[in-house]
C-alpha cells in the first residue's frame, strides 16, 4: 500500500486538543492489521523499529522515519504504528519498496498508519501537508541519484552500467548491463567509489550526485584491474563423538602447528565441538597466531588471520531438509582484503548412509549453496569470490549436482580429484569426500595441497589458494 492509494480517516491539520501542536500533524489511513506498507519516495532511513533515540517518541509505536529530497527540498516521513518492519537505520528505500506491516502500536484507537512529513529542523511541530509526498513519481533522470535503488527500472539504470562499463568498472556483469538496478549494478558502482578512496556512506554502491557526474564523463584509459590472493584451509576436526573427546587436546595442538607453518587468512573448520572440548582448544591455540574466530556455531567455525571481517554467521538448513532430525547449518563469514571482498561458507553434511540420506544431503548442498549466493549479494561480493568449503559424505552426488548450477570443484582434474580421505566413523563408509567449490567463472582458484592427516581427523585437510579481482 501507497498513502496516496489509501481511504482516508483523520485528515491532515484537523484541529483538536489532544495533539499537543494543536492540530494532527499527519494523516490518517485506514489500513487494516497486516497491510503491507511501501515507501512514498526514494529514501534513506533514519530511524526503524521502536522508538529510540532516533525516533520520534513512544506515541507512533514501531515506526519507521525515512529523509527524501523532492524540488530541492529536504523531508522526513514517518510510517507509524506499525506492526513489524525488516528495515535498519542507513538502508535505502525505492519508491513503491516494503519498509512494514500495519497495525495499531503506540497511542492509537484502532489500527491505522499514521503517515507524517517534517521540514526545517524535523521537530514536532515542522509538519508540513504530507500530500507533498503522496503523489511522487518515480524519476528516471540519469544524472538524479534518487532515480537509483534497487528495483529501478529505466534507460536510465542501461546508461549508468555502460558507462560504469566504459570506465574500467563492469566486470560484475555477466551479460551486460540491463534496464533493472540490481545488487550487481551496486556492487559494479561501489568498486568505482572505492577507487576515489571514498569510505561509509560514500561508497555505499548508490551513485550520488558525484559519482553520476564523473560516471558521464568520457572515461580515461580503464584502470588496471587489481587482484589479490586469499589462502583458506579447510578442515573437519572429527570432534563429534567419544573419540573426539578422548583425543582433542592433541589434534587440536597438531592442527595449531600446522597452521602456525603454513599460515593461511581464513580457517574453516567442522565438527569443532565436543561438549566444549574442541573449539575452547582451537580459540586459545590460532589466537596467539594472529587468528579470530569470525561467526559460526553448531560446530562450524571460521577463523581469520590478515583481512578485514565485514560479516560472519550461520546458516540453517530448513528442518523439512533435515535427516532423521538431524540438523545442518554452514558457518560464513564475509572478509575484505585491500578493498576486495570475498566469502567462505563451511558446510557439514555428513549423516547416515542411504538412498533417502544421499539424496537429502543433495538437497541441503543445493540450499546451502543459494544462500551463500543471496548472502552474498546483500554483502556486495561477487558470485566469483565465493567458496564452499567442506564434507559432504555422499561421493560425487553433491559436486555433480552443484555442477549443473554452475559450482566448480577446484581439485577437478588434479591429483587431488574429489580429496577422497579416509574410512568412516561407522566402520562402513569408506570415504569421506571435502570439496572446495567456487562459482564456475570465477578468477583463478587452486587447491595446492590435501593432508591426509590420521593424528589430526579421519577427514584430509585442504588448502586452497585463490584469486579475487577488482572485476569477478
Amino acid at each position: 500500500m501507497r498513502p496516496a492509494t489509501q481511504r482516508t480517516g483523520t485528515a491532515y491539520a484537523v484541529p483538536g486538543k489532544m495533539w499537543t501542536a494543536g492540530h494532527h500533524t499527519g494523516i490518517d489511513l485506514l489500513t487494516p492489521t497486516g497491510t503491507p506498507i511501501v515507501s512514498p519516495a526514494t529514501s534513506r532511513v533514519v530511524h526503524a523499529g521502536k522508538n529510540s533515540g532516533t525516533g520520534w517518541g513512544t506515541a507512533y509505536g514501531i515506526h519507521v522515519i525515512g529523509q527524501t529530497t523532492v524540488n530541492g527540498v529536504t523531508y522526513r516521513w514517518i510510517a507509524a504504528h506499525l506492526k513489524s518492519t525488516h528495515l535498519k537505520p542507513g538502508d535505502r528505500v525505492g519508491i513503491g519498496q516494503p519498509i512494514g506491516v500495519s497495525d495499531s502500536t503506540g497511542n492509537v484507537t484502532g489500527p491505522h498508519l499514521h503517515f507524517e512529513v517534517r521540514c526545517a529542523g524535523y521537530a514536532y511541530g515542522k509538519d508540513v501537508n504530507p500530500s507533498v509526498l503522496l503523489n511522487v513519481v518515480p524519476s528516471t533522470d540519469r544524472m538524479d541519484p534518487d532515480a537509483y535503488f534497487l528495483g529501478a527500472v529505466g534507460e536510465h539504470v542501461t546508461w549508468l552500467g555502460e558507462q560504469l562499463v566504459a570506465h574500467g568498472y563492469g566486470g560484475h556483469y555477466t551479460t551486460g548491463p540491463g534496464p533493472t538496478f540490481t545488487a550487481t549494478d551496486r556492487a559494479a558502482v561501489r568498486d568505482f567509489q572505492l577507487a576515489q578512496k571514498w569510505t561509509g556512506d560514500g561508497a555505499d554502491g548508490y551513485p550520488g550526485p558525484t559519482t553520476l557526474k564523473l560516471l558521464a564523463r568520457t572515461p580515461a584509459t580503464p584502470p588496471a584491474q587489481r587482484a589479490v590472493e586469499v589462502v583458506s584451509a579447510v578442515q573437519n576436526m572429527a570432534g563429534l563423538n567419544a573419540h573426539g573427546i578422548a583425543t582433542a587436546k592433541a589434534r587440536v595442538a597438531r592442527y595449531v602447528a600446522a597452521r602456525k607453518a603454513t599460515p593461511v587468512h581464513v580457517v574453516n573448520a567442522q565438527e569443532a565441538d565436543v561438549l566444549s572440548t574442541v573449539r575452547p582448544r582451537l580459540d586459545s591455540g590460532l589466537k596467539p597466531l594472529g587468528y579470530a574466530r569470525a561467526g559460526g556455531g553448531k560446530a562450524r567455525y571460521n577463523y581469520t588471520r590478515g583481512v578485514k571481517v565485514i560479516a560472519a554467521g550461520l546458516l540453517t538448513v530448513p528442518s523439512a531438509l533435515w535427516y532423521r532430525k538431524d540438523d545442518k547449518q554452514a558457518s560464513w563469514v564475509v572478509f575484505e582484503l585491500d578493498g576486495i571482498r570475498g566469502m567462505d561458507v563451511s558446510l557439514h553434511l555428513e549423516s547416515d548412509n542411504g538412498t533417502e540420506a544421499d539424496q537429502l544431503r543433495v538437497k541441503q548442498a543445493t540450499w546451502i549453496a543459494g544462500a551463500a549466493l543471496d548472502k552474498a549479494s546483500a554483502y556486495q561480493v561477487p558470485a566469483g569470490h565465493v567458496m564452499l568449503t567442506g564434507d559432504t559424505n555422499s561421493d560425487s552426488l553433491v559436486v555433480t549436482t552443484l555442477g549443473r548450477l554452475g559450482w566448480r570443484n577446484v581439485a577437478a582434474n588434479t591429483k587431488y580429484e574429489n580429496a577422497v580421505t579416509f574410512m568412516g566413523w561407522d566402520g562402513r563408509s569408506k570415504h569421506r569426500y571435502d570439496y572446495a567449490l567456487v562459482r564456475g567463472d570465477a578468477p583463478e582458484a587452486v587447491l595446492e595441497s590435501l593432508a591426509p592427516n590420521t593424528a589430526i581427523s579421519d577427514h584430509a585437510g585442504l588448502r586452497v589458494r585463490r584469486k579475487l579481482t577488482t572485476t569477478a
